[in-house]
């Protein structure tokens, strides 16, 4: 056999266990643990919404912290990486959000995920120009608390507390507006 086919045997082998590997955690997992595709917010008249739990996690001094600042605030709650490519692409959008809509309650908070020592993330951060709140997470706590498997994740959490959008994957300004305005 060419060593052409061979990788593309490898390959198609590599897809099929993929998709039943996929298949199994659904099942086993449930629909409400699995990352979506896009912005998710439950439809009018469905059971209420989740509550964001009274979690804590390190802030970049090593101290525990809540996850939002204030019980009366919409807080972006977004789960990032250092080490994560489309988590660049919108740290900037963040910031600008950030800018604009925290006199109006709006905190955008966030999580580090396995993304090095606090001192790195501070450097990291000040390049980027992160001047939010930074929180020290793990791919293992994002994956038990809320089912996160991949990042960027974005949680929109109302000032009831409540988780009402999760947007998957990087997302633009404009897009973020829109799942905080709701909100407000």
């Amino acid at each position: 056999m060419r060593p052409r086919r061979v990788v593309l045997v490898i390959l198609c082998a590599l897809a099929v266990v993929g998709g039943w590997s996929l298949e199994t955690v659904r099942h086993t997992v449930g629909p409400a643990r699995l990352p979506v595709l896009a912005a998710q917010s439950l439809p009018p008249g469905s059971e209420a919404p989740p509550r964001l739990p009274p979690l804590v996690l390190p802030d970049l001094a090593g101290q525990a912290q809540a996850l939002r600042a204030t019980p009366d605030e919409i807080t972006v709650l977004n789960f990032w990486a250092t080490w994560c490519v489309p988590c660049l692409k919108e740290l900037p959008e963040l910031v600008a959000l950030h800018h604009q809509w925290q006199e109006r309650g709006v905190h955008v908070v966030g999580v580090a995920i396995d993304s090095g020592t606090p001192a790195d993330i501070r450097a990291f951060a000040a390049r980027q120009g992160m001047d939010y709140i930074l929180r020290l997470g793990t791919q293992q706590w994002a994956r038990s608390h809320f089912g996160i498997f991949g990042l960027p994740v974005t949680l929109v959490v109302d000032r009831h507390g409540q988780i009402r959008q999760r947007l998957i994957g990087p997302q633009s300004r404009a897009q973020f507006e829109m799942a905080i305005r709701p909100y407000l």
